[in-house]
């Protein structure tokens, strides 16, 4: 899902959504989200709310309605806003938020409350300045992305290293991790290093864990993006994402193939950088193995 949109408008119709109905006890928690048919809906508390936009890709998401409206807030005097959704994760103008149920499809509601488009500019695609995210994007995107990924995990393994939980023989392993890819792919045969940094994204039944993983040896680097839940029988979990990976090519050792997998590298690269300023360092967790010292 991939849409443009007045921001007054959105937040309008999420506040809008959020209130609850008679009979009601309390407001719902969650938001579904979804574009289709050159419109964008919020629906929540058996309220349905649209506005037309200019929708790029159709589909459809649940996430947390206080959250995404405190999100919305930050970017006041800002008139339109792009919003989309890869994976389990929502990005907005250098801003990601974890959503739930993300589809592909969707379909317009029989009824709902229509809210006016006041500004035209954004159903011309009104082109709006590029966020952080988007300059991160376009500075990689003139330099070498391998040389971007090693500086991207180099910087994950340093700063995991003063996380509060880190103990000293994760540290050792982490001191390891920025050897290897100091040396990648130049490290000694049989060497692995996998660490990886995560964050708690709790929700009304359960715990989610997102971890952001980096795997190298000889062979491979790969960084990536794995889910985890404290409830076995949750649907869906675990589940792990290669969003990016290099390893040289076997006809010629000295030439590098990479691959890039759903997520771009450069996603992960502004995620990582983003886990150390939006959370606590105290709630990050971590997780260091090495097999064979590098």
């Amino acid at each position: 899902m991939r849409f443009t949109i007045e921001l007054k408008t959105l937040v309008k119709m999420v506040e809008t959504v959020g209130k609850k109905m008679p009979g009601q006890k309390r407001a719902q928690n969650s938001l579904r989200l979804f574009a289709c048919a050159a419109r964008v809906f919020v629906e929540a508390n058996e309220t349905v709310a649209g506005v037309e936009a200019l929708v790029l890709e159709d589909g459809s998401c649940v996430l947390p309605r206080v959250a995404f409206m405190k999100v919305l807030r930050t970017y006041q005097g800002r008139r339109n806003l792009t919003v989309e959704v890869l994976g389990n994760w929502l990005h907005m103008a250098g801003f990601s938020i974890r959503v739930r149920e993300p589809s592909y499809m969707a379909t317009p509601p029989a009824n709902f409350r229509v809210f006016p488009v006041r500004d035209l500019g954004v159903l011309a695609n009104a082109n709006e300045q590029p966020g952080p995210q988007e300059l991160l994007k376009q500075k990689i995107m003139r330099s070498s992305v391998l040389e971007a990924v090693i500086a991207a995990a180099s910087d994950l393994a340093r700063q995991a290293s003063y996380l509060p939980g880190t103990s000293p023989g994760m540290k050792a392993g982490l001191e390891q991790a920025l050897i290897a890819l100091g040396k990648w792919p130049n490290v000694p045969r049989g060497s692995k290093v996998f660490f990886s940094v995560g964050s708690v994204f709790p929700t009304e039944k359960d715990r989610v864990e997102d971890w952001f993983t980096v795997q190298l040896s000889q062979t491979t680097l790969k960084v990536g993006f794995r889910g985890e839940c404290d409830d076995r029988k949750a649907r869906g979990f675990p589940y792990d994402i290669g969003m990016y990976e290099a390893k040289p090519a076997e006809d010629d050792p000295a030439r590098v193939e990479e691959v890039f997998d759903l997520y771009t590298a450069t996603e992960w690269i502004s995620r990582t950088r983003d886990l150390f300023t939006d959370e606590d360092p105290r709630d990050l967790l971590i997780r260091v193995e090495v097999p064979h010292l590098v």
